[in-house]
């Protein structure tokens, strides 16, 4: 069987709710199977909570690494949204795959970037991602901004130490002390002034306590 790699990625919290890693991999794995790929654990890129604007991201470095040994054939991707929102970056990741002779596949799309007519379609695509990306950002920034000026507190980013609490009829939206996280960060503020640790220890210590982190993420 052909040994093909595997790309998928969410963006936000609110994203991985519309569309998981999970369901995108069952698709990917199911459209494999169908059309005779085979793909090794090893070859299984997933970035998650990662925005796709630039190339900085954890899992597509260790693809386009893994790439250049020509080791797989294909790169398999739900859609091209999920490999960039940025149509330059799209084009950059599709030269430099086409030069080593690994093909991406866009499962969504009817067939694989072939032909110039392909390469203009998936341009026109990408040109209006990038566009609607722009609309809804400006969009959200200008809904938060009315929100501040009518005096409520926005979701998002909400401080470590505090939960985001939805207006009601009666109450403006606002955060309030998460107790939680509050008690972490009274811990770490004891731990830097009157033990004199390092930031890393703090972090190694907060890990081997399994105290709440943001995003549900490890302390580094």
């Amino acid at each position: 069987m052909t040994v093909v790699a595997l790309y998928a990625r969410v963006s936000t919290q609110h994203q991985a709710l519309e569309a998981t890693i999970e369901s995108q991999i069952a698709q990917l794995e199911r459209y494999a199977q169908v059309n005779g790929f085979t793909i090794p654990a090893a070859y299984r890129f997933l970035d998650e909570a990662v925005s796709g604007r630039g190339l900085q991201r954890p899992a597509l470095t260790r693809l386009r690494d893994a790439a250049m040994s020509g080791v797989f054939s294909a790169v398999l991707c739900l859609s091209p949204d999920r490999l960039s929102r940025n149509l330059g970056i799209q084009q950059f990741l599709l030269s430099e795959w086409k030069r080593l002779n690994i093909q991406v596949i866009f499962i969504n799309r009817p067939r694989a970037v072939q032909t110039p007519q392909d390469a203009l379609l998936l341009n026109i695509e990408g040109a209006f991602a990038e566009y609607e990306r722009t609309v809804i950002s400006d969009r959200m920034q200008r809904g938060r901004r009315h929100k501040l000026q009518q005096g409520h507190a926005v979701p998002y980013p909400c401080p470590y130490g505090y939960q985001y609490v939805s207006a009601t009829a009666h109450q403006r939206s606002r955060w309030v002390v998460d107790q939680a996280q509050a008690a972490v960060i009274e811990q770490i503020f004891l731990w830097y002034t009157e033990e004199r640790i390092s930031c890393y220890r703090i972090a190694q210590r907060l890990n081997e306590q399994k105290a709440p982190a943001p995003a549900g993420k490890q302390w580094y």
